[in-house]
């Protein structure tokens, strides 16, 4: 979802790149880097393919590439909220409260969603950090490029 954002954003402010390149989809295999895919199982740490972007097609070129920028983090933490709403809804339908959460740590569903939205927010975290290709590197080459 990550990596759909980019090109979701990028698309809607006029790039056909993203389209053309067959990546304007939420289907994470047209999203997968075969290294990055690889390195989960042998490191336990991967990533996707990063989305190529044209923003001469952008009518603001550098808010359009701080848009698309903060789209995949954003997306990550719209994610983990979403998955600690669900967290919250499972838990009121199994008549428990929010403190139950965290003192229910056998139920596999509070668990993955817990889970699910830990790594959301570490991935919004991570992907701000300003270290190339990361998010966070395009943000500040974007702020001090003129």
């Amino acid at each position: 979802m990550h990596e759909y954002a980019h090109a979701y954003v990028s698309y809607r402010l006029g790039d056909p790149t993203p389209k053309l390149q067959g990546r304007l989809t939420p289907n994470p295999i047209k999203h997968i880097d075969p290294i990055g895919f690889l390195m989960v199982f042998v490191a336990h740490f991967g990533r996707g393919k990063p989305v190529q972007i044209n923003p001469l097609y952008y009518k603001n070129p550098r808010k359009g590439e701080l848009m698309v920028a903060l789209a995949g983090p954003a997306t990550n933490l719209i994610m983990a909220i979403v998955g600690i709403l669900v967290m919250l809804i499972y838990a009121k339908l199994m008549g428990g409260t929010p403190n139950d959460i965290f003192l229910s740590t056998n139920d596999l569903m509070i668990n993955f969603w817990i889970s699910f939205s830990y790594l959301n927010i570490a991935l919004a975290i991570f992907n701000l950090i300003p270290i190339a290709p990361l998010d966070g590197y395009r943000l500040i080459k974007i702020r001090w490029h003129k």
